[in-house]
């Protein structure tokens, strides 16, 4: 026992004599005093009753009985609650001291379970914050484990609030400070705490380098906007990874969107404001406010401000274009079980060995021309390539004679046109479009010529790859050909009528003469003003496979018109009252579009609002 005791206080007189020395006057931001005023300010009083107890630590109610009979014993001859955490502090820290004593745990425990450090009397600084917090939970005093550092080494230790003020208590680093915290908090950088502070719109929080981190989510929105803000503070974070003391981490979400404020600068748990682990199976696009400093957003893809390194891809996501990287390397792309397609962003210049990992359903990738190096080398039995536990069959697109076609033959795999992977240019189209009439004006022109004009826009296929581009360019032949030859109608003659006269008709009604012997045409009635143009078309996706079309409110509007587009034209397949949303129970094999228009009606006379741009609905994956 004496040679352990002089081996330990050899190893302390050692740390205070030559660790210290060298880190006293490091200047890391005191995150901790921040911290201390956030708790000082919102959790003096009652509301920090909430942190009594051992919510998250991993122990059973015997367990935590056995070490409350303990502490009540070992505090009961103090008076002050200041006293008595003392008392919780000296035994804990003296913990190391008395592994002669020590009992054995349960071997199931994990090293850092409160009731392990408790028998076996061991423990680092993890473990002795959770036995602390367990103890002080026997004598109703709120505590909460902090993490971050001492000097420059990654640390935990406790906050406690005694008698109205929050202290420090490090039974592993032998420092407390109940009246005076500042006295020893410049040796503690505070990065996260194992607590949840606040609650906002279904978010929760805690605190985060001198701000606030967003750390779960109670609702079940789809798309989740971090708030800028949270009881006053900027929120700077969003957790990363699954924690047990975060009970509603993001990765549970069913969310398939996340959007980062300019204020989140951070990731937690992971260094340099890395928050690549984010892996909710059901999110499929990261975006970010344009003026957030450190991260931006591409194609769903979180990025570094200047795009030259990638922060996370969301697990969900299918199809992926890469911004151009002089290199990928190592685990760019990695576990993205739902990756079908990959686009290598032109200007990319090197894919280095397991760039792409374990991407195990890649269908189709496109390798650009400036790709001059990819990783493949056999040695050994062993293969060291780019594209490392993909399968072995997916279509590489290349051109001929580059390096994405030479590697395709190494590995025996099928190269195509990279025009076939890429939709074809459809911008003139889109431009003849926008000098179409509206629906509401086409009673101007003939219906023969109408009817061509009709003819062509059905014509439109937009499933054309670039390699079919000559057809897209004799569909955008054939409609701008139709919109010229748009015939305006003759004008009728001896007619006194100052309404327009309705679609398609040709022959006036004949009226019959009413009781005063009044054989005059009725005028007819006014149209209804058209609707304002449908806008925020969206498609989400359930389960159980169906799918909802849903779009904004249009003032005015009596219902609504949805189209689908099948077999080269718009087709139209419902129409409902004021509701904004449309189920598709039956989901497409293919990928098809949609899109929605508004109506006004008014006795017999209806109006149309214009078409909302088309939304494309994905194509039901097989089981």
């Amino acid at each position: 026992m004496k040679k352990n005791m002089y081996s330990v206080l050899l190893h302390f007189f050692l740390f205070v004599c030559l660790v210290i020395p060298l880190h006293t006057t490091a200047n890391a931001a005191n995150t901790t005093d921040d911290c201390l005023q956030i708790l000082a300010s919102d959790f003096a009083g009652n509301s920090a009753k909430e942190f009594i107890g051992t919510q998250h630590l991993n122990i059973t109610d015997s367990q935590y009985q056995t070490i409350r009979t303990f502490t009540l014993d070992l505090t009961e001859k103090y008076s002050s609650t200041k006293d008595k955490i003392t008392a919780i502090y000296q035994w804990a820290r003296d913990t190391s001291l008395k592994a002669s004593v020590g009992e054995s745990a349960p071997a199931d425990l994990e090293e850092n379970d409160p009731y392990k450090v408790f028998k076996e009397k061991t423990g680092v600084c993890q473990g002795k914050a959770n036995l602390c917090k367990t103890m002080l939970a026997a004598i109703d005093v709120p505590c909460i484990i902090a993490h971050g550092y001492w000097e420059t080494e990654g640390h935990a230790w406790d906050f406690v609030l005694c008698d109205g003020k929050w202290g420090i208590v490090d039974a592993s680093m032998w420092q407390i400070s109940l009246d005076d915290p500042s006295d020893i908090s410049s040796h503690y950088k505070t990065d996260s705490l194992e607590a949840v502070l606040y609650e906002k719109d279904g978010f929760e929080f805690t605190y985060y380098l001198g701000g606030i981190g967003a750390v779960g989510y109670t609702g079940n929105a789809e798309r989740l906007e971090i708030p800028e803000s949270c009881n006053g503070y900027p929120v700077i974070s969003i957790a990363a990874e699954s924690q047990i003391y975060y009970e509603h981490s993001f990765q549970d979400t069913a969310a398939k969107e996340l959007v980062l404020p300019a204020t989140v600068k951070y990731g937690i748990y992971l260094s340099d404001y890395e928050i690549r682990s984010f892996y909710s199976k059901s999110l499929a696009s990261i975006s970010v406010d344009e003026n957030n400093p450190v991260f931006a957003s591409y194609d769903g893809i979180l990025y570094s401000k200047d795009y030259s390194r990638i922060y996370s891809v969301p697990a969900g996501i299918s199809e992926v274009t890469l911004k151009p990287m002089e290199i990928l390397e190592k685990n760019t792309l990695t576990n993205l079980s739902n990756l079908r397609i990959l686009k290598i962003g032109e200007g990319t210049k090197e894919l280095e060995e397991d760039a792409i990992e374990n991407c195990e359903h890649l269908e189709k990738v496109y390798i650009p021309d400036s790709v001059t190096t990819i990783a493949y080398e056999k040695s050994n039995g062993n293969v060291y390539e780019a594209f490392n536990g993909c399968p072995n069959n997916f279509v590489v697109y290349a051109s001929a004679g580059s390096a994405g076609e030479a590697y395709a033959k190494k590995k025996g795999l099928t190269c195509k046109d990279p025009k076939e992977l890429f939709p074809a240019d459809y911008s003139k189209i889109d431009e003849l479009l926008k000098t179409v009439p509206d629906d509401s004006d086409l009673y101007r022109y003939t219906p023969d010529s109408v009817s061509r004009l009709k003819e062509a826009i059905q014509a439109i296929n937009r499933d054309c790859t670039a390699a079919q581009q000559n057809l897209v360019d004799e569909m955008a032949k054939n409609l701008e050909t139709a919109i010229k030859k748009l015939e305006v109608r003759p004008a009728v003659p001896n007619t006194n009528e100052t309404e327009k006269p309705q679609p398609d008709t040709e022959t006036p009604e004949t009226h019959v003469p009413d009781q005063s012997g009044n054989t005059e045409t009725p005028k007819p009635a006014a149209k209804p003003t058209a609707p304002a143009k449908v806008t925020g078309v969206k498609i989400s996706y359930k389960k159980s496979g169906k799918a909802i079309l849903g779009w904004k409110k249009v003032k005015n509007a009596s219902g609504y018109e949805i189209y689908r587009y099948q077999n080269k034209r718009w087709v139209k397949v419902k129409k409902v009252g004021k509701k904004t949303s449309f189920v598709i129970k039956k989901r497409s094999r293919k990928t098809v579009y949609y899109r929605v228009r508004a109506f006004r009606k008014k006795g017999k006379n209806v109006s149309y609002g214009k078409y909302s741009r088309k939304v494309k609905c994905k194509a039901l994956q097989k089981r």
